[in-house]
């Protein structure tokens, strides 16, 4: 007999623990932060229809991964990443 009655229902809402902790780490509105794999924090802003990065609040947490691909992002402002701490940064079809 397996140690649990309902595993489907605990990796439910280990799953869902999970993501809500994800997001409320989130330095921005306009995009959603997930955990891909452990120590893996990334930001998804891609396909979001965007013309400029967005402003993001200050964060300690150093995030593996940026994505800002496919929007319509056409120049980086001055110091836009100041307040982020980010190992890879995905800009690929934008207009910059």
């Amino acid at each position: 007999m397996p140690p649990y009655k309902h595993p489907p229902l605990i990796l439910l809402l280990f799953c869902l623990v999970s993501w809500g902790i994800a997001e409320a780490f989130c330095p921005t509105t306009e995009c959603t932060c997930d955990q891909t794999v452990p120590d893996r924090m990334v930001i998804f802003c891609k396909s979001k229809g965007l013309s400029s990065v967005p402003m993001f609040e200050k964060s300690d947490i150093l995030f593996y991964e940026l994505t800002l691909d496919d929007n319509n992002i056409f120049l980086l402002q001055d110091n836009i990443f100041a307040n982020l701490r980010v190992q890879r940064i995905v800009l690929t079809n934008n207009p910059i």
